[in-house]
């Protein structure tokens, strides 16, 4: 098992209330009903040709799943998104989920490329370099205890989980984005895709929105 992000308590509390004044990840949800009904079911495709998830998930296992096949959301629960071939790849917060290993009975997995540009990968690695899925720890609940945060055990990609970090410091958070072109297995295993994470922003520039690329 491997944190995410652990929050030291004075670096926490300071930002604690940036979190809350900036509408960071304290909102999981859609900014209205109406955006919702638009958005729903789905993610939402920009103009730039980047795919923006439609709302924020909660803290804990609350996962976002997508096809990409469709680019569409999946409806599966908790229960038996691991008996589903329906979705290759799922969200929370910055946590991501492939359909393999501990996450699901797919053939899924991910490698991460050295290249900055989806032109730039002309080559697919072989089957076994891909890595499955494996236990992981996210965050359950922010806290002001003396380690900031209450942390959970879940499955999730130990290599997309970390395309976004995210940085305490005094005020709102920042986060760090990987530059780097990742390559993600469908869940059938018969395709691979290019992937790419392109910030943590909608288009309204709320965080706690996760924005990427697929080729």
């Amino acid at each position: 098992m491997k944190v995410k992000c652990l929050f030291c308590a004075l670096a926490f509390a300071s930002a604690f209330m940036g979190l809350t004044a900036c509408g960071d990840d304290d909102e999981p949800q859609p900014d209205s009903p109406a955006e919702e009904a638009k958005a729903q079911p789905g993610v939402i495709a920009g103009d730039d040709g980047s795919y923006t998830l439609y709302r924020k998930t909660n803290y804990g296992d609350d996962w976002i799943y997508v096809s990409l096949s469709t680019m569409d959301t999946v409806a599966v629960s908790e229960e038996n998104h691991k008996e589903s071939l329906d979705w290759d790849i799922a969200f929370n917060r910055y946590n991501v989920r492939t359909n393999s290993g501990t996450s699901g009975n797919g053939k899924g997995g991910v490698y991460k490329t050295s290249a900055t540009k989806f032109a730039d990968v002309k080559d697919f690695p072989a089957a076994d370099e891909f890595t499955v899925d494996t236990e992981w720890e996210i965050t359950k609940t922010p806290t002001m205890s003396a380690d900031g945060v209450i942390t959970m055990t879940s499955s999730a990609s130990p290599i997309l989980s970390e395309a976004i970090t995210i940085i305490i410091r005094n005020g709102p958070p920042d986060y760090n984005i990987s530059e780097n072109v990742y390559l993600v297995r469908s869940a059938d295993g018969s395709k691979i895709y290019k992937f790419k994470t392109v910030s943590f922003f909608n288009a309204k520039g709320n965080s706690g929105y996760y924005n990427f690329m697929v080729e």
